[in-house]
């Protein structure tokens, strides 16, 4: 657009010329006057944009990729292969849990706490699962809250409610996914 009309511009401009010590018409002039008008009105509307184009835009954060396992499991869970007290040494230096592993995780804890077993340790596979997940997933901020509140059912001897809390759980996971 700025091209035609400098041309244009320009076309007027020797026409003028061309014609010697002739005056230019009245025609002439206003079309020049347009056409030095138009530039400026398209060099004004045009500067914005370009100053827009150049500005960097925003970077949006996303989560650094999540790591492999670094564990060896032999086929088995996490918690087939450790206790949590060997869970939690592992998880300062290795990676033990991975985001494959919520279903399975899941499942476990609605088994043990429906059959009525008492045991509190699951409140550290919990833990460390979600400290080793959720820096890689943060799309799923709600389904880590819910696990946080259930591995604290667990520690507070809240039993009987924890298998319908993992159920919500797997839900919040599932509508992410």
């Amino acid at each position: 657009m700025k091209k035609i009309m400098i041309t244009l511009a320009c076309s007027v401009a020797l026409v003028a010329c061309s014609q010697g010590n002739e005056e230019p018409s009245e025609n002439e002039e206003v079309s020049a006057a347009m056409a030095v008008d138009s530039e400026q009105i398209d060099e004004e509307v045009n500067e914005p944009l370009e100053e827009a184009k150049e500005e960097p835009e925003e970077e949006i954060e996303e989560a650094p990729e999540a790591p492999e396992r670094t564990v060896e499991l032999d086929g088995r869970e996490p918690w087939e292969s450790y206790n949590t007290t060997d869970i939690l040494a592992l998880a300062k230096d290795e990676t033990v849990f991975i985001m494959d592993d919520a279903e399975a995780l899941e499942d476990e804890v609605i088994i043990v706490y429906e059959s009525g077993i008492q045991d509190r340790f699951w409140h550290g596979y919990i833990n460390v699962f979600v400290m080793q997940t959720e820096p890689y997933y943060p799309e799923h901020d709600e389904y880590f809250d819910e696990l946080r509140e259930i591995g604290d059912l667990i520690l507070e001897g809240e039993l009987d409610t924890v298998p319908v809390r993992m159920r919500e759980a797997q839900e919040l996971r599932e509508s992410n996914m």
